[in-house]
């Protein structure tokens, strides 16, 4: 069903709000995510739940980014998705990247920042992360930044991104909480992270094949330049959607 105009219409409006608020009521259990076209998996703490995936694609659209996404997960003690602690995962089927070509992205991420690159053991990946620096993980080929946001009506909201390196590309975790829960959460942001894996794990997964995975493009002659500004610019597109819808909810 094409849903436009959907501000204009109260009794999708109010069914879509539903949907927002129930799509996270599902298992309080930890559970499994794979990519089958990143062919990774990922393990999500109890208390989160993945977003169904309708939802999360219409979530993604008015963004305003043409980005292809892999899941969105939220943190089940929020009563809506996308106003609390959720995380955007994306995958860049970039290949395998020697260390010259990681080297790069993490080129254009330390210059789209303007800060320091910091490398770090695996065990001070999250104490070592503030938000004048970007922290590399040699050992798991694994990078990340901070940044804050503050929202029209003067909320300080927490950015987080990962670019984990891998045999088949980067895959990318956004994680977006309120200032004042951010900290409180790092331990689950680092347990999402460090539970990436590949190889024989994503062979038994259950999860349904959604149509992403069906038709994804292939985007393997893309520069590694252009995947890292795009990682970084999708961040700055929900960032900026963000503010642009409470604007319009606070002038209605």
């Amino acid at each position: 069903m094409k849903m436009n105009g959907v501000g204009n219409n109260s009794t999708v409006g109010f069914a879509l709000a539903c949907v927002l608020i129930l799509a996270v009521a599902v298992s309080g259990l930890a559970g499994d995510f794979t990519s089958f076209r990143g062919k990774f998996q990922i393990t999500y703490p109890e208390g989160w739940s993945q977003v169904d995936y309708q939802t999360a694609r219409y979530y993604m659209k008015q963004t305003g980014t043409a980005a292809e996404f892999e899941a969105i997960f939220s943190a089940e003690s929020e009563s809506t998705v996308f106003e609390g602690i959720y995380m955007i995962l994306t995958f860049e089927p970039t290949g395998e990247l020697s260390q010259q070509q990681i080297d790069s992205v993490i080129e254009v991420v330390t210059g789209s920042f303007d800060r320091k690159l910091l490398s770090v053991s695996p065990d001070a990946f999250i104490t070592e992360l503030h938000t004048d620096n970007i922290v590399y993980d040699t050992e798991n080929a694994r990078l990340a930044i901070t940044n804050e946001m503050v929202e029209d009506n003067n909320l300080v909201r927490m950015n987080m991104l990962t670019m984990q390196f891998f045999d088949q590309g980067i895959a990318n975790f956004y994680f977006y909480s309120p200032d004042s829960l951010f900290e409180g959460h790092l331990g689950d942001f680092k347990s999402i992270v460090s539970s990436f894996a590949t190889g024989d794990a994503v062979k038994h997964s259950s999860e349904p094949v959604k149509v992403a995975d069906l038709k994804a493009d292939d985007d393997s002659g893309v520069p590694v330049a252009v995947w890292a500004g795009a990682a970084v610019a999708i961040g700055a597109a929900i960032i900026t959607r963000r503010k642009a819808s409470r604007k319009k909810k606070a002038n209605s």
